[in-house]
């Protein structure tokens, strides 16, 4: 983020598409600061799994490295997956996109992407 704020030339549309999992306060500042001289669009990637778990069961999930079983008739592991969702990181990301302007895009990974920047 530090050296797209150097390299972005004043005036371009810069499209930041991400799950914003890994951002921070500096992070934030960084986007601030970019949309002080560009037109800055965030695009939230999210899988709807992540937003709501499917009924009661045992559910097996892998990418091919690691294998994962979440059992969401336990419900303390399912409360927990269900907030990690939606972290303050990300609340804090929207309020920053508001308050400066920024134009702020969710897009499911089940949506048609043309759809969601229309």
């Amino acid at each position: 983020m530090a050296r797209l704020t150097q390299h972005a030339r004043p005036g371009s549309l810069v499209y930041i598409i991400s799950d914003f999992r890994g951002i921070n306060e500096q992070s934030e500042t960084h986007i601030a600061k970019l949309s002080q001289h560009c037109e800055v669009v965030l695009i939230f990637i999210y899988d709807p799994l992540e937003s709501s778990l499917p009924t009661k069961g045992r559910y097996r999930f892998t990418d091919d490295e690691r294998d994962v079983v979440i059992d969401t008739s336990d419900q303390q592991p399912a409360n927990k997956l269900s907030t990690a969702f939606l972290p303050s990181a990300y609340s804090g990301l929207e309020l920053l996109a508001k308050r400066r302007g920024i134009a702020f895009i969710q897009c499911s990974t089940v949506e048609d992407p043309i759809q969601c920047l229309r």
